[in-house]
Parts: C-alpha cells; structure tokens; sequence
C-alpha cells in the first residue's frame, strides 16, 4: 500500500491519480471509502469531529478491499473540533501496512489561495505553514517508525527522497520458469552456489528475461550452507528441481548453498526495475529498502 499526504488543497489527488496510471496500482480517496460509513466532518472548518472514530471506519472498509496494491489518499495530521492540529495515531497506519509513503508540499501562499478559491479561507498564512510543518514532520518519524521509504513531492515531481537503507532485504535475479514454482509455493527452496553474507528477512523476486520485472517477494526462513548431499535430501521435496539438474548445478562444489522460503505473496502488477531506481539488470543479489 502507497500512502499519499499532505494537507488539505494540496493536490495530493492530482498527484495520486498521476501515480495510480504509472504504477497500475488502484486508486482510492480515504475520505470516499469512509463517506458511505458517515464520514464525520465540519466541512466549514476542515475540522474532524471525531478523528479516531473516522479512523476505525477506514480500517473496516479496507478490509473490503482484495488487493493490497492500492494508492490511499489522506492525511497524517487533522484538525480537532477544537481547532489544534492532531496527529492519527501511529498503530493506524501499521494496521495499514503501509509500504510507502508520500507527501505532497506547496508554498504556504499557494495553499493559502487554493483554500480561499474553494471557500476555506479561515486559515492565516502563519497556522497554514504550522500545520504543513507538523505533516512533514510526522511523515519521517512515521517513515523511521514503520521502515518505509518517504517520497517529498512538489510540483507534482519528486523532490526528495528518504530510502531506508537496510540489510534485511534482498533483491534476487531468478528465472522466470523457477520464479513462477515459487509464487506457486511448489519451490521452497531458492539454491545459490554463493548466499549473502547479511541475515535477511526478505526476498524480492526478479524474474530475468523475457519478463524482467519484480513479481512478488518471499519471507526467508533460513540461509542455509551445508554438504550438498544433505542440502537435498533435507530439501528436496521442496525443491522444484530434479535431482540430475541439483547435481549439475553443484557439481564442482563440496557444499551448497539455499535460502528456505516463507510465506509468499505474488504482486498483481509487477514493477519494473526502473520504477525502484535500478536503471541495470542485476547479475546477483542486491541489498535493498523496503519497496
């Protein structure tokens, strides 16, 4: 799930959209899922009555929602019914899994006149640049929180980007025949005649030419190097591969390598490398963010 936010008028929507076509994720306005379920807003002060209850009602409505790979629109921050700025808080969004976040920024004069051209002209410049502030501001704590990449965008193009540098995950070239056994769960182990050095936690399937795209990831429950001949035995009603193809692969090694695969989850719109910033085909694995 991509998360898009920013403060009200902003043109999170406009930008949102936009990446909804690039990326062939769906689209949905938070403040639409929750409308049929009784959105609770004052709409003359852009103030929410009830920010936690409005919360609930959103998690409830994307429970309705089959794929995970949607583009929400809303905001980190509100105003109360007492006019303060307030955060949502931070369980919301874990229980929203959120694997990316994005938020929209505007000069505070341009916000000011985008709010009065659609009647909501009761914020000063001043309590406009406080509350833009306070969104920014929690988006890297959130970001940090939950280990997810934040994208700043201004003028409908990314600005600034804040990747999460981390050694838990792998990108992994495989082809496509053995890519396809894995996200068939009929290939549970994925065999290397060299393992990363890192411990990891998960596995991003690079299915290699002709498909060239990343079509789903795998949890890894162990990276495991042991005298070949045990490898298979302990593996091999798992492996997806026949015993001649294990021998020919490791044939001038003593030991063999493999990582034991968990849980996996096949992506509806697989992405390419370039969507990620990887602009080559990797030959090997590569340490990468959370995407």
């Amino acid at each position: 799930m991509y998360f898009i936010c920013g403060i009200h008028d902003i043109g999170k929507t406009t930008f949102a959209q936009k990446l909804s076509k690039e990326i062939r994720f769906k689209y949905y306005s938070v403040s639409e899922l929750i409308k049929p379920e009784g959105i609770i807003l004052n709409n003359n002060n852009k103030g929410i009555k009830s920010i936690e209850e409005n919360q609930q009602k959103l998690l409830q409505a994307i429970k309705y929602i089959p794929s995970k790979q949607i583009i929400l629109d809303s905001h980190l921050c509100f105003i109360n019914n007492e006019g303060e700025i307030q955060r949502i808080d931070k369980n919301i969004f874990q229980q929203l899994e959120v694997d990316r976040l994005y938020i929209v920024i505007d000069k505070s004069i341009n916000i000011y006149r985008q709010l009065k051209k659609c009647g909501h002209s009761i914020w000063d410049l001043q309590y406009i640049e406080k509350f833009q502030i306070q969104e920014i501001e929690y988006a890297l704590e959130l970001s940090k929180l939950l280990h997810v990449p934040l994208k700043i965008i201004y003028n409908n193009e990314e600005i600034i980007s804040f990747a999460i540098i981390s050694d838990h995950n792998i990108l992994l070239p495989i082809k496509p025949i053995y890519a396809n056994k894995i996200l068939e769960k009929t290939k549970k182990y994925e065999y290397r005649k060299n393992i990363c050095k890192k411990d990891i936690e998960k596995i991003y399937i690079y299915a290699t030419s002709p498909v060239k795209k990343i079509v789903g990831e795998a949890k890894v429950i162990d990276k495991i190097v042991m005298e070949k001949e045990k490898l298979w035995n302990m593996s091999k009603e798992n492996s997806g591969i026949s015993f001649e193809f294990f021998s020919k692969y490791f044939d001038k090694q003593d030991y063999a390598c493999a990582y034991h695969l968990g849980e996996i989850k096949q992506y509806e719109f697989p992405l390419e490398l370039e969507k990620i910033g990887i602009n080559y085909s990797p030959q090997s694995y590569i340490y990468i963010g959370n995407l």
